[in-house]
């Protein structure tokens, strides 16, 4: 195994057990008991992490189209949702919706109000992180569009395209972390 190998493995792995360690932080002592949810998040993490750096390589990636994004938000937020009704009970589960000591057609507004707000959770994670892996793609694409023009034009767009692609794959790390770690928290 070379040195660069052993030091990306090494930093995979502090990033994990930093990205761990915050995320039971967030959600506290009693979700700390839920290590199914803890793997399933690292899953997540690890395939949304793997597709776009791979997309990187292809030139697409799953993680650009919205469909499949929303497909992985919604399974995990209704699968959340579910774990949220079966442990509490369908009527407190229902209740929780409603905002004690309101009156009149607020008590009845509000309760929709913070089911859509619910609802639309898979659908802004999706957005969040397929807008922002595409303007990565879009980058990359405008920078070697331009590099074609001239010599020196091309050794500059060259290393900006170089400065873009690490960019790149930090924004495609960190937005598999935020995307992971929000499906947690919309769960807890």
């Amino acid at each position: 195994m070379s040195v660069v190998n052993l030091i990306g493995v090494l930093g995979l792995g502090i990033y994990l057990r930093v990205l761990v360690r915050e995320v039971l932080g967030l959600l506290g002592e009693k979700s700390q008991e839920s290590l199914f949810s803890l793997m399933m998040g690292l899953a997540v993490l690890g395939w949304w992490m793997a597709d776009n750096l791979v997309g990187l390589i292809l030139g697409i990636s799953v993680s650009v189209g919205y469909g499949m994004v929303l497909v992985v938000g919604m399974m995990m937020w209704s699968w959340g949702e579910m774990e949220k009704m079966k442990a509490m009970g369908s009527e407190l589960y229902c209740g929780h919706y409603m905002v004690p000591g309101l009156r009149g057609m607020l008590a009845l507004f509000l309760p929709f109000m913070e089911l859509i707000s619910v609802v639309i959770r898979p659908l802004t994670l999706s957005v969040r992180l397929s807008t922002n892996i595409t303007s990565g793609h879009v980058l990359l694409a405008m920078t070697s569009l331009f590099a074609g023009v001239s010599f020196f034009v091309g050794v500059s767009f060259w290393a900006v395209g170089w400065v873009l692609g690490v960019l790149e794959i930090f924004v495609g790390v960190l937005q598999s972390g935020i995307f992971t770690m929000l499906v947690i928290i919309y769960m807890d």
